[in-house]
């Protein structure tokens, strides 16, 4: 079975950075940081963030898929259950990424992770901007402005919100991908199948 979330694995992360490359290309995903703030008090584009867990959705569907078609037909929840997994070490492996590359927001590994990934690196950006001169001096760097550091405290809020939203979509979407697959493998071939 671990051959099957593996493969669901792989498939998920292609899948994945192909559409978000997708995006890219066309235009939907342009992540901005506008450091003048625009008038609502928004940082993300939420039609990148739209593409982003679309992708992501459709990602996790076709790793469950691909998990649950070579799977084992010891039950029906085999599939389902090995759809899940996928979809839970794919989350894993996307948000190790998004770790190492919190500090840029130019690097496709940062795409992987979407606007949150770009807000966290503004973020990380604007925490580490003071520096000091030789001789003890300041140099032209000023502390971050409390008020931008709210906003963008604000915004990453509400992307982690929506972003737990589309993950549990994300979930269900692969965990119904995997019983799909199972059920497209093994219901061809009845006698093979046992029913737990």
């Amino acid at each position: 079975p671990w051959f099957s979330v593996c493969a669901g694995i792989g498939v998920a992360l292609a899948m994945h950075i192909v559409l978000n490359l997708l995006g890219i290309g066309l235009g939907f995903t342009a992540i901005q940081l506008d450091p003048s703030l625009s008038a609502d008090g928004s940082l993300i584009s939420w039609s990148a963030f739209a593409w982003w867990a679309v992708s992501g959705i459709i990602a996790a569907y076709a790793g469950g898929y691909t998990a649950g078609v070579l799977s084992t037909p010891e039950s029906v929840y085999s599939g389902a259950l090995l759809g899940f997994l996928s979809w839970a070490k794919t989350t894993i492996i996307v948000m190790i990424f998004v770790a190492l590359s919190a500090g840029g927001t130019a690097t496709m590994l940062s795409f992987l992770g979407g606007p949150n990934a770009a807000l966290w690196a503004r973020w990380n950006a604007l925490t580490t901007a003071t520096t000091t001169a030789p001789a003890g001096t300041t140099t032209g760097t000023t502390a971050p402005n409390s008020a931008e550091m709210a906003t963008i405290r604000k915004a990453i809020a509400s992307a982690a919100l929506a972003s737990v939203l589309a993950l549990g979509i994300g979930a269900a979407a692969g965990t119904y991908g995997g019983h799909a697959g199972w059920a497209a493998r093994f219901r061809r071939y009845p006698r093979y199948t046992t029913i737990a």
